[in-house]
C-alpha cells in the first residue's frame, strides 16, 4: 500500500478537516476484517450480535486487533500509518487505538452530542484517524435525512456543529494498485446542504477517510442506521499520554494492561508503526 500525498490533500484538509481517500482496500479485504470483528464482539461479550445494543458493542469493541490476528495485520498496517505521517506531517506514529462501531437491528446511541475526536480519547495528543466502512454501504438508505430529522427534534445552538464543509475531496491517486498505474488526485465539491456534516461517512467500503482530531463530530450518525459498521483507528505520535478524559467511553480499558494516567504509550502495547 503506497500513497503520494500532495500540497493540494494537506489544503483540502486544512479547510475541512478531514479527506476521503478512493479504493484503499478491496471489497474482499473489507468483508473479511468484518467478519472477524463481529467475531471479536461476540467473543468478548459471550452473546450474539444481533441481541445487542449499540452502547454494548461499543463499549466491547476497543482495540479488537489485540485479540484476532488478522485484524491485528489490517489494522497495523504501515502502510496506512504511513499515509496518515505524511498527511498530518508526523514524525513517528504509533497505533494509538482501535474502535468498532456497531449498529444491529437495535440502532441508536442515547447522550451522544457533538465532540472532537480528541475530546473523546484518552489517549492525547491524537495525530489523526482514520475511518472504515466495513459494512452497509453509501445509500441504502438516506442516512442523511435520519440524522437531519433528528437535528431538527432539538435544540441546538445557532452556529450548530461547528467545523463542518460542505467540500468533499475524494482521492483516487493510489500507488502500487498495479505496476504502472497512478491515478491522479481528484477533487469535487459537493452541493452545500444542511447535511453535509454527514459526508465524512466513507462513500464506499473501499474507501478511507482520515480525519483531524480537532473535528467536531456528530457521534450519533455512527448509530442511526441498522446493521451498519465502521471501524475507527486513531493514530498518535510516539511521546503520546494516556490520560484521564472522561468523555472517553473506554476510558479504562488501558488499565488492564498495566497502564495509569499520565503514562507514556508502551511500544509494547502500541506498536510504532511510522518513523
Amino acid at each position: 500500500m503506497r500513497f503520494k500525498v500532495t500540497g493540494d490533500h494537506r489544503k483540502v484538509l486544512e479547510k475541512q478537516k478531514f479527506i476521503e481517500f478512493e479504493d484503499v482496500f478491496s471489497l474482499e479485504e473489507i468483508e473479511k476484517v468484518a467478519s472477524h470483528v463481529d467475531a471479536v464482539l461476540a467473543k468478548r461479550t459471550k452473546r450474539l450480535i444481533e441481541s445487542q445494543s449499540c452502547s454494548e458493542l461499543f463499549h466491547a469493541g476497543r482495540d479488537v486487533w489485540r485479540d484476532d490476528p488478522v485484524l491485528q495485520q489490517f489494522i497495523c498496517n504501515r502502510g496506512l500509518a504511513q499515509l496518515t505521517a505524511q498527511l498530518f506531517q508526523q514524525n513517528t506514529l504509533c497505533l494509538g487505538f482501535d474502535q468498532a462501531l456497531r449498529t444491529t437491528t437495535r440502532p441508536g446511541f442515547p447522550n451522544q452530542v457533538p465532540a472532537s475526536l480528541q475530546q473523546k480519547s484518552c489517549i492525547q495528543p491524537l495525530a489523526g484517524v482514520v475511518l472504515i466502512r466495513l459494512l452497509g454501504d453509501w445509500g441504502d438508505t438516506d442516512p442523511l435525512s435520519l440524522y437531519s430529522n433528528n437535528l431538527k427534534n432539538r435544540e441546538f445552538d445557532k452556529k450548530g456543529p461547528q467545523n463542518f464543509y460542505s467540500e468533499r475531496a475524494t482521492i483516487a491517486e493510489r500507488q502500487g494498485a498495479s505496476e504502472n498505474k497512478n491515478s491522479e488526485a481528484n477533487l469535487t465539491q459537493s452541493k452545500t446542504d444542511s447535511s453535509s456534516c454527514l459526508s465524512i461517512l466513507p462513500k464506499k467500503r473501499e474507501n478511507a477517510v482520515l480525519i483531524a482530531p480537532s473535528l467536531i463530530v456528530p457521534w450519533e450518525m455512527f448509530f442511526q442506521e441498522p446493521k451498519r459498521s465502521f471501524l475507527m483507528l486513531g493514530y498518535a505520535p510516539a511521546k503520546a499520554l494516556y490520560v484521564s478524559e472522561k468523555n472517553d467511553l473506554n476510558l479504562h480499558f488501558l488499565k488492564k494492561l498495566g497502564y495509569v494516567f499520565g503514562d507514556h504509550l508502551n511500544t509494547n502495547f502500541h506498536p510504532l508503526l511510522y518513523k
